[in-house]
């Protein structure tokens, strides 16, 4: 019998492309699926279009790739470590500070459906795109091990310009919330990579969404 031929090792571009084509797709996934299906189904199809005002149908699209990805980091929940409580405390408590005393960075919300997506349902579903399969991914280009800051930054990066589909793309109107959330998309990257798991960087996520809604 001939011997059996070595599997064909996977292309190395392969994790470049998957990261290319999710980053690419951060950046209008929320406009694109949220927006216009509250658009079209407004009055076609108005429990639809309640699904698409609280976010429910960007998170089921992203939910889905999620759990079809295998470099992806996990959901599960962990115990973080005391270095990663005083960096989550500090930022928390300086956007306490800067929404509170100085209105900086407060995002005036009257309507329920948008503090619920706002604080629950958008948090999450950016939380699985942006560090579950941006971060994830970015993390096989660079691992943490050899570029211990690359993944985090290019994470932070597509995290803050995600945000540019919200003000409809208009950079005048979204410059400041893409400057705040910058060093935020570092600080929950920093978080679902110390201890690997998304469900504490949504944690955190969620708590500074609810300071910058109510402080």
């Amino acid at each position: 019998m001939g011997e059996l031929a070595p599997a064909p090792e996977p292309s190395p571009t392969r994790p470049v492309l998957r990261l290319a084509m999710v980053s690419v797709a951060a950046l209008f996934v929320f406009y694109l699926i949220d927006t216009r299906i509250f658009v079209w189904a407004h009055e076609r199809a108005p429990l639809l279009a309640r699904l698409a005002d609280l976010r429910i149908t960007s998170l089921a699209a992203i939910g889905t790739v999620y759990a079809l990805t295998a470099s992806r980091l996990p959901l599960r929940p962990s115990r973080p470590s005391g270095t990663v409580l005083r960096v989550v405390a500090i930022w928390l408590l300086g956007t306490f500070v800067c929404v509170h005393f100085f209105g900086f960075g407060r995002v005036p919300l009257p309507r329920l459906e948008d503090r619920v997506a706002f604080a629950l349902t958008g948090s999450l579903g950016e939380e699985l795109l942006c560090r579950g399969l941006v971060l994830g991914l970015a993390l096989v280009r660079w691992p943490a091990s050899q570029h211990p800051r690359r993944a985090l930054v290019f994470s932070s990066v597509v995290f803050a310009a995600m945000h540019l589909q919200y003000h409809h793309f208009d950079l005048g109107a979204a410059y400041l919330q893409m400057a705040w959330t910058l060093p935020a998309g570092y600080v929950f990257g920093l978080v679902a990579l110390r201890t690997r798991s998304v469900g504490v960087a949504w944690v955190v996520h969620v708590i500074n969404n609810l300071i910058v809604l109510f402080a």
